[in-house]
């Protein structure tokens, strides 16, 4: 069966935190699992309530993936009501009291500062993901097609780090912008934060 691109289930946000869980191998992070679950939630919650653009592939009923983007000038797609509200509080509360996300945080503005210094940017992908269990459809490159379409002539800048499938950005004709290294858990384990664009055509 061919992917269909249509309107996203809010119905599948618990699908979509499993799969950024996988490709963004939040296990790796300290903490229990119930903090790794909130962190999550959170997370695709936050995301969601701040996009413009919420692009979502189908293959048949089950969610292949999802693209999320967030550009200057353009309404908000989803109106997520309380859940919402409950995403950003959760997401304030890990940033203020968790060390390595607020370090996580701080090379993120670096990387942006330095990056909006030499290149205009139009708007942000905050989150892509894939079905781990459907693979070789193209699903990735199908949203990225997708929100090209829709955005053309403008440029996006999205941050990714060595814990996720960074390679696949630069498959997608994304460039590489700008690199930090920090510590993330307790165990010295570092990570590479990292920032990449692409200007569509």
């Amino acid at each position: 069966m061919e992917l269909e691109l249509r309107e996203f289930d809010t119905r599948d946000v618990r699908k979509v935190e499993e799969f950024a869980r996988i490709g963004m191998h939040f296990d790796d992070f300290d903490g229990s699992e119930l903090a790794i679950r909130a962190y999550g939630w959170s997370f695709v919650i936050y995301e969601l309530a701040r996009a413009t653009q919420v692009i979502a592939a189908y293959d048949g009923d089950e969610l292949a993936g999802l693209l999320l983007a967030t550009f200057a000038g353009e309404k908000k797609a989803c109106h997520l009501g309380l859940r919402g509200v409950l995403g950003n509080a959760l997401m304030a509360i890990i940033d203020r009291f968790d060390r390595s996300q607020r370090d996580y945080q701080k090379a993120n503005e670096e990387l942006l500062a330095d990056m909006k210094s030499r290149i205009k940017v139009d708007g942000e992908i905050g989150f892509l993901t894939a079905n781990p269990a459907i693979i070789g459809k193209g699903t990735g490159r199908r949203l990225m097609e997708e929100l090209a379409r829709r955005e053309a002539g403008k440029t996006v800048f999205l941050y990714t780090d060595s814990g996720c499938n960074f390679g696949f950005f630069a498959h997608l004709g994304l460039e590489l912008q700008g690199e930090r290294e920090i510590v993330m858990n307790s165990k010295g384990g570092l990570l590479r934060c990292m920032i990449y664009t692409k200007t569509f055509a």
